[in-house]
This record gives structure tokens, C-alpha cells and sequence, in this order.
């Protein structure tokens, strides 16, 4: 089991190839999923969805940041219910396809019936001036939270979030692993901070 902390975690630093980064957590907000969250490519929002069941209720989302120098990735995120302080990783929900390195997570249901009455083209266009990572408000009562996915594109697991309990209340999504920071032939890495191989 793993404690969960309710506000932002301290900075921590560390060292990845050689090079020293900081790791620290960022609360985006919460959103309220009725019944499905989903998390998604945000350009392939009909496509490849990973939709997971969970009970109602307010869910907050982290993202970890990792800060190499001026250059800053998400590598992990969070959609979890903070009233539970200690949880364990379940099993894999699904494959996250990512093709335009954001991803977009929200009630399924709430997006869906609101793209039924208005359309995509609305959400597109206010997508070009959204932030990649944060909230996305589309309505008064629908947000989409966005993440920026690691290093961009790529394929990564949606992992469920349990309760002492085994109750499923949340999901986790990697986007980059600690063997990724040290691969001295990463390539992504060695075109940021310098080629070190």
C-alpha cells in the first residue's frame, strides 16, 4: 500500500543520466465522473478511448513533472478519489494510443452527449488555443483535464487505482519510466540535454 499525500508533494530531485532533474506533482483540479472516465488521444477522442468504470463522485488529477534544465515533461498522471489515503496499483484497463502527444481525460458519457448536440467542431477550434496541460472547459458543468503525454507519441498503460478495499477509484498512466531516463540511447533525451552515449 502506498500513502497517498492530498496536496501538492515536495519537490524531490534525482539524477538521469548523468544529469540532475526535479521531480515534483501539480494538482490540475478535479472533475466529476458520473459513471465512465475516459482518457484519450484528444484528435482521436472516437477512436481509440481507454473507457474505465467508476463509482460517482470528484475525482482530482496530478501530473508528476519532470524538469531537466529549461526543459519540463509530464511523465506520469493520476485520476484519483483523494477521500481514500492509502491505495495499490490494480491491473491494466487498456492501451493509451497517442498520435498528437496530449491526452484528453473526462466523463464519457457528459462529452459524448455534448458532442451529440453540438458537434466536434466547436471543441477543435478551442482546442488550438488550449494550453496542453490543465483544464479545458467546454461548458459550465463539462471540463476536459489535457495532459501533454511524456516525450510525445507513443503507446502507454491505463492501471487501475484500488482501495484497502480492492475498489476500483481511480486510474494511473506512465509516460515515462525510470529505465527511459536512463537510457543513455534515448534519443528524445540526447537531442534536449545532449548526447552523452
Amino acid at each position: 500500500m502506498v500513502s497517498l499525500c492530498k496536496n501538492t508533494l515536495e519537490a524531490l530531485t534525482g539524477t538521469a543520466m548523468g544529469f540532475s532533474y526535479t521531480e515534483s506533482w501539480c494538482n490540475l483540479g478535479s472533475i466529476h465522473i458520473a459513471r465512465r472516465l475516459s482518457i484519450a488521444d484528444v484528435c482521436y477522442f472516437y477512436d481509440n478511448p481507454v473507457v474505465v468504470e467508476i463509482p460517482e463522485g470528484e475525482y482530482v488529477v496530478l501530473v508528476k513533472v519532470i524538469t531537466m534544465g529549461e526543459v519540463a515533461y509530464i511523465s506520469e498522471v493520476v485520476v484519483i478519489d483523494v477521500d481514500h489515503e492509502h491505495y495499490s496499483i490494480g491491473e491494466t484497463q487498456g492501451i493509451l494510443a497517442v498520435d498528437f502527444a496530449q491526452a484528453g481525460i473526462c466523463d464519457r458519457d457528459k462529452m459524448e452527449e455534448l458532442f451529440r448536440h453540438e458537434g466536434t467542431k466547436k471543441f477543435f477550434e478551442k482546442l488550438k488555443s488550449a494550453h496542453l496541460t490543465g483544464p479545458y472547459r467546454l461548458t459550465e458543468t463539462n471540463t476536459m483535464m489535457l495532459t501533454s503525454t511524456g516525450f510525445g507519441d507513443g503507446e502507454y498503460e491505463v492501471k487501475e487505482i484500488l482501495s484497502e478495499n480492492r475498489k476500483r477509484i481511480g486510474i494511473t498512466v506512465t509516460f515515462v519510466s525510470n529505465d527511459e531516463l536512463n537510457d543513455p540511447h534515448n534519443k528524445f533525451l540526447n537531442a534536449n540535454i545532449g548526447d552523452i552515449s
